[in-house]
This record gives C-alpha cells, structure tokens and sequence, in this order.
C-alpha cells in the first residue's frame, strides 16, 4: 500500500486508497436529514397557519353575510308582521344567535343597540340616528324607529376548533341606503 502525504495537511499521512470514509458519509447523511426535517417542520407549520388564516378568513366572511344580511332588511319597506324594514331589526336581531356551518360550532352574536342614547363611544356615542335633532327614537316598539338612517350594532362571531374557541367581532353602524 502506498503512503501519500495529505495535501491540506501535510504532517498527516494517509494509508487509506481514495474515496470517503464511513465517518464522512454518516456525518454528510446526517447533515441532509437534519435539513430535510428542518423543511419538513417548516412546510408543515405553513400549512397549518394557512388553515388558520382561511379559517379567520370565513369567520370574517361570516360576520360581513350577517351585515349584508341585516342591511338587505333595513333597506326593504317597513312591514313589522314580516320583519322587514327598519322597524322590524330589534325585534329579529337583539341578543339573537344564529349558526354557520362554514366552521365547526360556528356562532354569530347580534345586538342593536335600541336608541339613540345607548351607541357605544366606538361607534361615537349617543348621537342622532335619523338626524330629527332628538333622542327620542327607539327600537324597542313596532313604530319605533321608522325613520332611522342608522342603526348601531354589535356582531360577534365565533367558531371552536381542537379544543380552542376562536373569535371575532365588530361594532357597524348599519345605514340605510334605500327609500
């Protein structure tokens, strides 16, 4: 067998014939599965937190439905016995929950606020909602506000997944666009 001086390092001498050691071959396989996990967690996390962005996604789909659901009724005539129009909103949406299957248990939350006094300070606080310079309207009542332009609402919504209840919300002052 021929000794050769190691070019790199030439007090060392080598018996051995060209090629790669055992020992360099594992350490290199090990190496390449250390970055082939790494890619993998990586990979696997993104697909998680895109199912959780889609998820989010529908939760604030579902809450926008409910606006458009809701802005539909005030836009119509006022008909109270169909609950249709303004006047008919306290009385079908007030405290009310309702489902959606999109998520799994998935929850929505509507309240209105029933007078003027009663908008929350992140919609404004009290103001006037058919711009007659009073504070006298009111939901509460079959007449009452037949005249609204606005109405102050809260929607909640919220759906449980693995264990975890996730949720989302919002205040909107629904306007009414028709007449």
């Amino acid at each position: 067998m021929k000794i050769k001086e190691n070019s790199l390092f030439p007090w060392v001498y080598s018996d051995r014939s060209e090629g790669l050691s055992l020992l360099e071959i594992t350490i290199s396989l090990s190496l390449f599965a250390i970055v082939i996990l790494a890619s993998g967690e990586t990979l696997l996390r993104g697909v998680e937190q895109s199912e959780d962005s889609f998820s989010k996604f529908q939760l604030m789909l579902a809450i926008e439905n409910k606006i458009a659901e809701i802005q539909d009724i005030v836009n119509q005539p006022n008909d109270y016995s169909k609950k249709m129009g303004v006047s008919s909103v306290y009385a079908k949406y007030e405290g009310t929950w309702s489902n959606f299957t999109d998520l799994p248990n998935g929850k929505i939350y509507t309240r209105c606020f029933a007078d003027e006094n009663t908008v929350p300070a992140i919609l404004g606080g009290p103001q006037d909602l058919n711009y007659d310079n009073d504070s006298l309207d009111n939901l509460q009542s079959s007449a009452g506000g037949l005249d609204l332009k606005l109405i102050p609402m809260y929607i909640y919504a919220s759906y449980v997944e693995d264990g975890n209840t996730y949720s989302y919300w919002t205040y909107r002052l629904i306007t009414k666009t028709a007449e």
